[in-house]
């Protein structure tokens, strides 16, 4: 991101991507800036994204789908 001259952030990320994606997930550590994600019209999880372990991928799938699940 910073050798495109773009601040590496989760509000540049949501920048970027407005328009193409409905969600955004954020970690934890980046909540202060969901309010600025849903202000570009997309909507914003923030959840622990810090995957150590095969537990860690699980949990932050079962948290993705079961929050996005009609």
């Amino acid at each position: 991101m910073m050798e495109m001259g773009v601040e590496p952030s989760a509000l540049a990320i949501a920048r970027h991507y407005a328009g193409l994606i409905d969600v955004l997930v954020v970690d934890r550590v980046d909540a202060a800036l969901a309010p600025a994600v849903l202000a570009l019209g997309m909507g914003c999880l923030v959840l622990d994204t810090v995957m150590r372990t095969e537990h860690d991928r699980e949990r932050l799938a079962d948290e993705i789908l079961r929050t996005l699940a009609p």
